[in-house]
């Protein structure tokens, strides 16, 4: 916060209770790109900068721990405030351990300790118990811990949360940026695609996203079908180096494209090329409990879905994507083939076509908003039932506030 990309929950978050009239103090990283900092959707809002995070360095994130403790203690000693709200790993815990006045209400969405594992970063017998610590202590020692899913509460009940002060707000999406259905001749010709269909996934790669298992899967397919396989993204060099491996060594090397990282402006374009998006993840803490962003990305481009099987999609969106066992490159296949054929196809896509105007940001930070009405009043009450509803098959897909509101 701030970013051009417009598309965190902080950024949204902090834009959103701006305009709603509350007088808001952030306290973030520096931004690399210096335009973010004259972003006119942030005027009114009083910015305090710590240090620019390199995201790979452990100095770095030590680093800008002591700075965002250092800063919000100032702020604390200058300011009061009606309450706290943070993201991530550790503004949380720097929150949490300052023990402000005020509640505190911190985003969890991810499991840092068993991230540190399976992405097997350095020094994982020192850090990952200071990380087991730390996230043991925002669980103790918040308010309220937002989750995406009634089942990621569940699991970080197992760190000490107290489910009562867990509520599931899911990450939201700008349905006017995602709604293309028709392909985009530049990226056709670009990647001289023709009328190959198209495999995609986009996003930070590594072994927790499966693939190696879509390149297993993609072998057994192309004796089939005339498929290409899009990549948007990069990931750590020890695993591309596997995976380019595991693509050569089945002489695939034709139908396999790696765009690396592309602008988040022109996201959309990359998508609009997609004939089914495949997400094959492997599960994890994290991966079995979350929805990532583009999940609601992929639902928003009326394709089919093929995903890893996992309590937290099964809870959000059932009925909507073609399911693979976990780590099966040949269930994989088997339900790309399905989606390729088309079956279930009409049904599937109906079902998801709705996601995006009820997961709309707007409707989100809304919810969000009475959630902290309702925390700021009484930080005592058992806020499961502020929870998202997760379920709408056969139900009224209009955003209802007033049954909210009678809650508050």
């Amino acid at each position: 916060m701030p970013s051009s990309y417009k598309s965190s929950r902080a950024d949204i978050l902090a834009i959103f209770l701006k305009r709603a009239g509350h007088e808001i103090t952030v306290v973030c990283p520096e931004p690399k790109n210096k335009k973010d900092m004259q972003n006119s959707d942030c005027e009114g809002i009083k910015i305090i900068y710590t240090p620019e995070i390199q995201q790979s360095s452990l100095l770095s994130r030590a680093k800008s721990f002591f700075a965002i403790r250092k800063a919000m203690k100032r702020v604390l000693s200058e300011s009061e405030f009606d309450l706290i709200r943070s993201i991530s790993l550790i503004p949380g815990y720097v929150s949490a351990k300052l023990r402000p006045e005020c509640p505190v209400m911190t985003s969890l969405t991810d499991f840092y300790s068993d991230f540190y594992l399976q992405f097997n970063l350095p020094a994982k017998r020192m850090a990952i118990p200071i990380i087991k610590r730390m996230e043991r202590s925002i669980m103790e020692n918040t308010d309220l811990v937002v989750v995406d899913t009634p089942s990621q509460r569940d699991e970080w009940g197992k760190w000490g949360l107290d489910k009562t002060r867990g509520v599931a707000i899911p990450h939201g999406i700008d349905p006017a940026r995602f709604k293309s259905s028709r392909k985009s001749n530049k990226i056709l010709e670009k990647y001289r695609l023709g009328k190959s269909r198209v495999l995609f996934f986009h996003g930070d790669i590594s072994n927790l996203d499966g693939l190696d298992l879509l390149a297993e899967a993609a072998q057994k397919l192309r004796k089939e079908f005339d498929i290409r396989v899009m990549v948007v993204g990069d990931g750590r060099r020890r695993y591309m180096e596997f995976l380019r491996q595991a693509i050569r060594e089945r002489g695939l090397e034709d139908i396999f494209i790696f765009t690396g990282w592309v602008p988040y402006e022109e996201i959309e374009d990359y998508l609009s090329c997609a004939d089914v998006f495949v997400s094959p993840f492997r599960l994890s803490s994290t991966s079995n409990t979350n929805v990532t962003n583009k999940i609601l990305e992929y639902f928003a481009m009326s394709r089919p879905v093929v995903t890893t099987k996992s309590l937290g999609i099964d809870q959000m969106f059932p009925g909507c994507v073609f399911y693979a066992e976990p780590n099966d490159p040949q269930s994989l296949a088997a339900s790309i083939r399905m989606a390729l054929n088309g079956q279930h196809f009409k049904e599937k896509i109906q079902n998801a076509s709705k996601i995006p105007a009820i997961y709309s940001w707007k409707n989100i930070v809304r919810h969000e908003e009475m959630v902290m009405n309702a925390l700021v009043k009484n930080r005592n009450r058992d806020f499961q039932s502020f929870d998202w509803n997760l379920t709408y098959l056969g139900q009224d897909n209009s955003f209802n506030i007033s049954k909210t509101q009678e809650r508050l």
